[in-house]
């Protein structure tokens, strides 16, 4: 399986990189290449680089613009990731062993893969199944709140090109609906593949759903209402 994996650092979040590459070469089958994208305050050494690129093929992108826009910077390294697969993973986060390994055995079939992840929060682990867009289009908008959408899915690189993500979509919910409209095909994977470790709640089913702006708010019922006209159509 060729696939690629981008992470973007900013803001301090350095300080987890050294351990998302020792994850990462702990897997099975090995990504093709490793994107790295800076941006402000990144808090990455120069040591701590020096040190990935004689472990692993990597590739470092720089975006120095004030505002550490997730959806700007994750654009910037699928751009420099030629991978036919591409997997954008939050540096705080960790890849399991096995995932590469499992997504080859479906990507056959699949142009996403909606992943399983597991958190430890509160003294317990939990367990999740990132849902397929199907499930989401047949969702009560009272049901929404309660469903978190994965942002660490494979996916192919052709829907990236179609349509990249946008620049103030932290949960890549446009990217998903476009996708969703391109007629992708999602696979659903139920092991878990990724651990969440600064997991502080998601947006769907946290006090941050309360606070959140205007537009993140439209672009989540944006989201609901073009997949649930897409499902009504087919």
């Amino acid at each position: 399986m060729s696939v690629g994996i981008v992470t973007v650092i900013y803001d301090g979040y350095g300080k987890f990189l050294d351990q998302f590459v020792e994850f990462v070469l702990k897997s099975t089958v090995q990504p093709e290449q490793l994107t790295i994208v800076l941006g402000k305050k990144h808090g990455v050494t120069a040591e701590q680089k020096k040190a990935i690129k004689e472990k692993i093929n990597v590739v470092f992108v720089y975006d120095r613009k004030d505002n550490p826009n997730v959806g700007r910077l994750s654009n910037a390294g699928i751009a420099k990731t030629d991978t036919e697969w591409i997997m954008v993973m939050d540096v705080d986060d960790l890849i399991l062993p096995k995932s590469l390994e499992v997504f080859s055995l479906v990507e056959h079939k699949a142009d996403y893969i909606c992943i399983g992840w597991r958190l430890y929060l509160k003294g317990k682990m939990y367990h999740y199944t990132s849902p397929l867009p199907s499930y989401w289009a047949n969702l009560k908008p009272n049901q929404r709140s309660k469903r978190r959408i994965n942002n660490n899915s494979p996916f192919r690189r052709k829907l990236w090109e179609a349509n990249q993500f946008a620049e103030n979509n932290w949960c890549t919910l446009k990217f998903i609906a476009d996708c969703v409209e391109q007629g992708a095909r999602f696979i659903q994977v139920s092991r878990a593949c990724i651990t969440y470790r600064q997991w502080h709640g998601s947006m769907y089913g946290s006090d941050e759903w309360k606070d959140a702006k205007p537009e993140v708010i439209k672009d989540v019922q944006d989201m609901y209402a073009r997949i649930q006209r897409y499902y009504a159509k087919s």
